[in-house]
This record gives C-alpha cells, sequence and structure tokens, in this order.
C-alpha cells in the first residue's frame, strides 16, 4: 500500500482526472492492522486468493469474508472491486467433472458486495468440458451480476427446467449431491487450496456418486419432451462418458462395463 500510494501520486500530478488501480491478492490480502491514510486517487481489486475453488464452504472462511470485505471497504471508502474464484474449478486436465454452482457461496458473497456497493466485479466463470458458457453456474452468476437482490434458489428452479424440462428436478438434484459432497470434503481439508480438479478431489467427491449421478441423468433423459431438452442431457452425458473413462482408467470402478457410459479404448478414441 506504501507503494501503491506513491505510484498514486505520481499519477495524480501528470493525470489528474484518473484513477491508479491495483490488485490486493495473495500475501497482501489482509489489511494493513494500524490505520494509514489511502490516497483518494487508488482504487483496488480484492482478490482472495485462500477463498478460490469452493473454500468457503470452510466454516472459518465463511465468517471470515465478511469480516475482511469490510476492513477494507472502511480503509477504501468504496473504491474497491471484487475478483471471484470462489466457485471456480480449474480444469487444466479436463475429466468431465461436473461441478455444482455453490449456491450458498454466491449467497454469502453477493449481498456483502452489494452491501459496500463496490464498483466492479469480476467473477470466474465454470468451462471446460461440462460447463462452457450454458451451465447453471454462469447463468446464476451473471444474473446476479446484473441483480445482486435476485433469489438464487428461484433462478436456480428456472434454469433447470427451461434446460431439462421434466427432468430440470433430477438434475438439480444432480447438482445437490455434488454440492452436498464438495462442501463436505472441503471443510474436511483445511490445509487444502486446491481449486483444479485434482484426482484426489475427483476421487473423493464423484467416485462415491456416480452411480447416483447415473441412475438420475437416465431418469431425466427418459422424461425429456423436446429435442432441446434431449440435447442439453445429451450433452451433459457426454462429459459423463469422459469421467467415466477416467475413472475407468484410474482402476476405480467395479464392473465398469454395465454403465450406460461405457466406451471401450476404440469407441472412446472415435
Amino acid at each position: 500500500l506504501t507503494f501503491y500510494n506513491e505510484i498514486a501520486r505520481r499519477v495524480k500530478t501528470q493525470q489528474p482526472d484518473k484513477l491508479l488501480g491495483g490488485y490486493v491478492y495473495a500475501a497482501y490480502t489482509y489489511p494493513p492492522a494500524k490505520p494509514m491514510v489511502i490516497e483518494p486517487n487508488l482504487y483496488l481489486t480484492l482478490a482472495v486468493r485462500a477463498y478460490y475453488g469452493f473454500t468457503l464452504y470452510r466454516d472459518d472462511f465463511a465468517a471470515e469474508a465478511p469480516r475482511v470485505m469490510a476492513a477494507w471497504d472502511g480503509l477504501m471508502k468504496g473504491r474497491m472491486g471484487w475478483v471471484d474464484y470462489s466457485t471456480y474449478v480449474g480444469m487444466d486436465t479436463p475429466m468431465g467433472t461436473p461441478y455444482p454452482p455453490g449456491k450458498d457461496i454466491l449467497k454469502l458473497l453477493f449481498p456483502a458486495i452489494r452491501k459496500h456497493e463496490w464498483q466492479s466485479v469480476y467473477w470466474g466463470s465454470t468451462v471446460g468440458t461440462v460447463h462452457g458458457w450454458g451451465s447453471l453456474h454462469n447463468y446464476l452468476v451473471a444474473k446476479l451480476m446484473w441483480d445482486s437482490d435476485a433469489d438464487v434458489d428461484a433462478l436456480s428452479k428456472d434454469w433447470l427446467e427451461r434446460a431439462y424440462g421434466p427432468g430440470g428436478p433430477l438434475m438439480g438434484r444432480v447438482h445437490d449431491l455434488l454440492d452436498e459432497r464438495l462442501a463436505a470434503y472441503k471443510r474436511s481439508k483445511p490445509n487444502d487450496f486446491e481449486y483444479d480438479a485434482v484426482p484426489a478431489q475427483v476421487r473423493a467427491i464423484h467416485l462415491p456418486l456416480f452411480p447416483q449421478i447415473e441412475s438420475l441423468y437416465r431418469e431425466a433423459l427418459s422424461l425429456a419432451q423436446t429435442d432441446a431438452q434431449r440435447q442439453r442431457l445429451q450433452m451433459f452425458g457426454d462429459n459423463l462418458v469422459l469421467l467415466h473413462w477416467h475413472l475407468r482408467k484410474a482402476g476405480w470402478l467395479e464392473k465398469p462395463e454395465q454403465s450406460t457410459f461405457y466406451r471401450s479404448d476404440a469407441d472412446f478414441k472415435n
């Protein structure tokens, strides 16, 4: 902050009508213990690395986050932005792993951002195999960035029904199962800040749920009434084919050939 202040003063002499932007990140996450004066043309963006990858399911982080945000807001007087990867899982090694939208985390953070009236928000989208633009997570975040007071549960229900028709509640249950398992996993790993779909996480979350997910998916597909609903479900299923292949190759599945998503190596490559 001392460095940022010095640069802000220099900027002000040549560009008095401009703001200087800077990141608050990594080792600089927490505000200074002693009060200090911040130059009025300095604008900071807070990116709390420790909260990336659903770690806000930990009770200690969930309690800490509003306090950290409030402390920075008190220092910066509203000249703040927020960068978020709290509901993001990187797909550097794509395994077809579906992840939930993290509704409880969205409900925690968006009201806090709104309360402080921060002026910019960047939210890491879920990308890669199963996600892309048309995921439940990305829809919820886009809606909340437009209207932070929106009802997360109502938005979720609407999206699921529009995407999957009569199978919407079943696919919602898939998301809920993943959410519950992911939350429990994160709470059991107080020193884990991993936000990629690493094998240990996939084994702990997706492997035990795979039979249930398959059963719910097959039932949802049987209820599809339109080509669009079937296509969306089949896109989800394509990712489960990929996930099944990885689970099988890891040697984690019993009788893998009995699954709807089983493909021989030759069929998988084709």
